[in-house]
């Protein structure tokens, strides 16, 4: 198990994770042109880690050095964009470990917290976010108009 920042080659890896977690969990037609420019700008601002086993890419996070305006995450904190692991690695710590390399590099750069979000429906994440520390401290809700 390997950490690294994500590579141009590792695009295609990274965008299939994305498109994952899109139609699994926010049940919508993934937007490609979207996330393909989001993902450009990640990989060339450094703020995409993956893991690789035997040259291949298992799983990544994706994060953000500004936050978004919350009463908790004003200062000094950083925002997970992204995290996924292939389906073929979860549960063999892949997470975890990206979590905790994530975790060294944010204390390097003397960050104080971090924060994210989980859809609801992601019973899974929300449980694995909690056995490594996270808590929740709010909900957002939304109303389609």
């Amino acid at each position: 198990m390997q950490f690294r920042n994500a590579k141009k080659e590792d695009f295609d890896s990274i965008l299939s994770g994305y498109k994952e977690v899109v139609e699994e969990f926010e049940k919508r037609v993934f937007d490609e042109a979207y996330y393909r420019k989001m993902l450009t700008r990640a990989i060339d601002e450094e703020r995409n880690i993956v893991c690789e086993i035997d040259g291949k890419v298992v799983g990544f996070i994706e994060y953000e050095t500004k936050c978004p305006d919350l009463p908790t995450l004003r200062e000094n904190s950083c925002w997970i964009g992204w995290s996924w692991v292939s389906s073929k690695h979860r549960g063999t710590g892949i997470g975890r470990a990206l979590y905790q390399h994530l975790f060294k590099i944010l204390k390097e750069k003397k960050f104080a917290r971090v924060g994210l979000d989980v859809m609801s429906v992601n019973l899974q994440s929300q449980r694995f976010h909690e056995k490594i520390g996270f808590e929740e401290r709010m909900k957002i809700y939304v109303k389609e108009l």
